[in-house]
């Protein structure tokens, strides 16, 4: 293969056979082979061609380091050639292939065993310069450490290869760095030119020469090895298991072995370092002489190793461990009440003490055994609680907060902090809610009560039983039977009022069975404020509103001041509360709305009316906008006042074109010069939910039974 093509080969050129003929050389002289000779003429037996072999130049010239193929022309087996060169020193030949390996001049042959041709190869430097260059060396300046070395090699590069020299290296400041055997050496601190040079093939220039400075400097090396089941590691944390075998599992030997290891300008000090435990000494028993560590409990602790040099400077080298609990599950059923110390030495072994619990991924606080986690009941996230004695996560775990009784039922309720956990009712209670506060965005009721089938008797006023319900809220099995008392807006309801924040908190209602010793004008049996998530399943509402209401703006509802969610659209209110409402029976005594309330504020205000799905019949002549969980009402003929239509007698609908349109103005003739404001109606079937003026007619449609509670 051709690598130079300043040094290209003629390459021979056939001009005919006869011009063949004239050029060849036919090793035959001597008489011997197949061919004979007549009067100076090969005689070439009939039929056959002669074989000829005939190098394209006599003469090559190339540069050192090329590479060349020499052109030949042979008609022959390839495979029969052989190559050779007079002074391999100077070039080198392999299958024509001709390498430049220093100057000179030397003679390339190429036989056949029967044929013969040679060519001059001449290597040469043309006008290239050879070049010194370094290893290991890549900037103007390196640092050392005293009594550390430096290897100085380096080659020539000429015409794109290396070849290897002689160095001559001297030294600027012998105090600093010597020289020896190829190898510089750090001596004191301080810095030092060092010179190095080379004579190549009778070069001598300053492309064969380089320079470069050295500094000395101090070199510490402190390392911190740690022996564990065998195994020597150099790391910064290490972790160390409590327990060698918990719960059947094996975990191999509990301690650790540390050793420092120091260099001062590479001699070993390590018997000048000095080890500690500055951090951690609760969690770790250390023995400073033998470097041994085992575990107290779980925790981090510090190991520490320490030197002082020659110059009075103190090192140090730190390793964290990490002493791990091991943990192992638990899979049979407890029952805590977080309000009380956990019994650990039933499940951890006598003398067990907790040291870190955790809940859903997260730490919780623990306080004299008191474990702070979330109690749902049955439904409790798993905890993890770890002790000096080793871990065990419970994975059914029956948590509770309080068992609620009548000394303490107010006290827990009370809206000015987040109230969170799960509440049990230990028997019937009478309570007095009437002073609850409004709550907050963040203060309310965010937990599970669970009335366990028992009867809450409470008086009520504004803000109910709990004030604001929070998201995650849950209220199930219980009966509430209210008594209400006008707050000072002369409303009040029984659950909350949710005055802070109805829009993002998903809320449960689930089996209850709500009464009340009274109705006002404007009490509502469960809220003010309907939150935007809620879920109602199996709940019997039963109480008596006195007269039957007529006018949808009368602001008399039987469960719900406002229900705003129909305010957020119809799609979405499809969408959120497909399904949420199922199993909803609400016995009245007359006819009432589920839910209507008026807002004062904008033009024209806005009335949020509800009806049961089964009181469709009473509204009249309507049309349906959307179907889901509520049934928004689209249009509405009221020019009639007969019975079918005296409950919208006030209400004026939006027209086709939904929200911000102009109000679509059917309403009762006699009532419309009473009106001083237009009111857009949002006014909804409230579909599975189911409406009866007495339980008779409710046990008549076939129901006997809410969830648990009988029809009565």
């Amino acid at each position: 293969m051709k690598k130079n093509i300043r040094n290209a080969v003629i390459r021979f050129l056939l001009l005919g056979f006869a011009g063949v003929c004239s050029a060849c050389v036919f090793v035959a002289c001597d008489g011997s082979g197949d061919t004979g000779w007549v009067d100076g003429s090969p005689v070439i037996p009939e039929g056959e061609t002669p074989i000829t072999l005939a190098l394209g130049s006599e003469n090559a010239g190339m540069i050192l380091g090329d590479e060349t193929e020499l052109a030949i022309n042979y008609n022959g087996e390839k495979s029969a050639l052989s190559w050779s060169s007079s002074d391999p020193s100077v070039a080198t030949v392999e299958n024509g292939v001709v390498a430049a390996l220093s100057e000179g001049e030397t003679t390339v042959t190429v036989t056949d065993g029967t044929r013969t041709d040679t060519c001059t190869v001449t290597v040469g430097f043309g006008n290239l310069q050879p070049t010194l260059v370094l290893d290991y060396i890549t900037s103007d300046s390196v640092k050392i450490s005293k009594n550390s070395t430096l290897a100085v090699e380096g080659k020539v590069c000429f015409n794109g290869k290396s070849f290897p020299c002689e160095l001559s290296v001297a030294v600027e400041d012998n105090e600093v760095l010597s020289y020896s055997e190829g190898e510089l050496k750090g001596l004191e601190f301080g810095t030092s030119e060092v010179f190095v040079s080379t004579v190549w093939k009778q070069f001598d220039s300053a492309l064969l020469s380089a320079s470069f400075e050295v500094t000395v400097i101090k070199n510490i090396v402190l390392t911190a090895l740690v022996e564990h089941n065998g195994e020597l590691l150099a790391q910064d944390e290490v972790e160390l298991n409590l327990l060698k075998d918990w719960q059947g599992e094996h975990y191999g030997e509990n301690k650790l072995t540390f050793q420092f290891i120091a260099y001062e300008n590479g001699v070993d000090v390590s018997n000048k370092v000095e080890m500690s435990i500055p951090q951690g000494s609760a969690y770790v028993a250390f023995d400073k002489t033998t470097g041994i560590a085992t575990p107290k409990q779980e925790g981090r602790a510090k190991i520490r190793g320490r030197f002082t040099d020659e110059d009075g400077i103190t090192h140090t080298k730190e390793i964290y461990v990490d002493v791990v609990c091991p943990v192992a599950a638990y899979t049979e059923e407890v029952v805590y009440c977080t309000q009380e110390a956990f019994d650990v030495e039933s499940y951890f072994g006598e003398g067990a003490k907790i040291t870190s619990a955790y809940q859903g991924g997260e730490e919780i606080v623990v306080s004299s055994n008191v474990v702070s986690l979330l109690a749902r009941g049955l439904n409790t996230e798993p905890v993890e609680i770890r002790t000096n004695k080793g871990g065990l996560r419970f994975e059914k775990l029956n948590a509770y907060t309080a068992i609620l009784n009548n000394d303490n039922f107010s006290e827990c309720f009370l809206a000015d902090k987040e109230v969170n956990g799960y509440y049990l009712l230990g028997g019937n209670v009478t309570v007095d809610m009437s002073a609850q506060s409004a709550g907050s965005t963040t203060n309310g009721f965010a937990g599970v009560f669970d009335g366990k089938g028992y009867t809450v008797n409470a008086t009520v006023s504004t803000n109910g039983i709990f004030g604001q319900l929070l998201n995650g809220a849950e209220i199930v099995d219980t009966h509430f039977n209210f008594t209400f008392i006008a707050g000072s807006d002369g409303t009040a309801c029984g659950l909350a009022s949710n005055a802070a924040n109805v829009n993002t908190p998903k809320v449960k209602l689930n089996n209850l069975y709500v009464t009340s010793t009274n109705y006002l004008e404007h009490s509502y049996s469960l809220m003010l404020n309907a939150v935007h998530n809620l879920t109602m399943k199996d709940v019997y509402v039963n109480i008596s509103v006195g007269e039957e209401t007529t006018g949808a703006l009368s602001q008399r509802a039987a469960l719900f001041r406002f229900d705003k969610r129909n305010d957020e659209g119809v799609a979405a209110a499809n969408e959120v509360y497909k399904g949420a409402v199922s199993n909803v029976y609400v016995v009245t005594g007359a006819f009432i709305a589920i839910s209507d309330g008026v807002l004062g504020y904008g033009v024209p205000n806005r009335a949020f009316v509800t009806y049961a799905a089964n009181d469709m019949e009473k509204i009249g002549a309507v049309q349906l906008w959307e179907t889901g969980s509520f049934q928004r009402l689209k249009l509405y003929d009221n020019t009639d006042a007969t019975d079918n239509n005296k409950y919208f007698g006030m209400i004026h609908f939006n027209n086709v074109n939904g929200y911000g349109a102009v109000p679509y103005q059917n309403y009762d003739k006699e009532i419309h010069g009473a009106l001083t404001k237009q009111v857009n109606s949002y006014t909804y079937i409230y579909n599975y939910m189911y409406r009866y003026d007495t339980v008779a007619e409710l046990l008549a449609s076939g129901v006997t039974k809410v969830g648990t509670w009988e029809v009565k």
